[in-house]
């Protein structure tokens, strides 16, 4: 059985309103599998913070090892470190967290204003324009056309240009190093963490709710009860406080 196939519930999510109007309006998205995913990922990262926190860390005893050769007893014993032992145990974990928040806040950002801009669009036209804009400009510039006071404050776009500009790009378009003889031929691309990565990776957790937040808060037709708006506004708080109960 491809377990997959078979159990998943669907590769889609369906949301469906009859409106004030009495029209019926339904969209079909992936991007909600993504809340789930992310809240995932947060909720990992704070229990392995946790168990790094707790971790005991008892040296080994490299002397009285027969199993050591002599002439590597010195080598074991300086690398023999807490901080050594960690990432032996947790490294390649930390490292797929990482990869997963960044790629899956991307993601469900996308698809957010992309459904959100779906929505506002009088034609398939006006929206395929508007979706042909790049990431970063439909969260800064497309809303005005809806809200014209809509802005983000400099944080929020630091925060966002951050993820989708620098975090985003050095995993996606990564560019190897070339060494011949120990002399590097062509450089690549760094992708080392940062001093204050997790800081950073919770943050990102929490961006998608804050754009959200700052959307809906400028945009007075999410609150026009049975508009396409306010069903998709109840929606997307629906799965933030899904995410908030989960990550407690």
């Amino acid at each position: 059985m491809d377990v997959i196939k078979k159990l998943s519930l669907k590769t889609y999510f369906s949301a469906s309103v009859e409106l004030t109007s009495g029209e019926h309006i339904q969209t079909n998205s992936f991007y909600p599998a993504f809340y789930g995913a992310l809240y995932r990922q947060e909720r990992l990262l704070k229990d392995k913070i946790k168990e790094i926190e707790n971790f005991e860390f008892i040296p080994t005893d490299i002397d009285n090892d027969p199993e050591i050769p002599e002439h590597l007893k010195s080598y074991r014993k300086q690398h023999d470190t807490k901080e050594n032992k960690l990432r032996d145990i947790y490294g390649d974990v930390l490292s797929d967290i990482r990869i997963s928040i960044i790629i899956f806040s991307c993601s469900l950002l996308e698809g957010v204003i992309n459904e959100y801009l779906l929505l506002k669009s009088n034609s398939k036209s006006e929206f395929d324009k508007m979706e042909q804009n790049s990431f970063i400009k439909k969260w800064t510039e497309i809303p005005k056309q809806f809200a014209s006071a809509y802005t983000l404050d400099s944080q929020l776009q630091s925060e966002l240009e951050e993820l989708y500009s620098k975090r985003r790009k050095l995993l996606i378009h990564d560019k190897p190093t070339l060494k011949e003889n120990h002399i590097v031929k062509i450089q690549g691309k760094n992708i080392a963490s940062a001093e204050n990565e997790t800081e950073l990776l919770f943050k990102l957790c929490e961006l998608p709710e804050k754009l959200i937040s700052n959307l809906f808060n400028y945009d007075l037709e999410v609150n026009t009860l049975g508009s396409k708006i306010w069903n998709f506004k109840s929606q997307c708080c629906h799965y933030i406080e899904t995410r908030k109960y989960y990550t407690k």
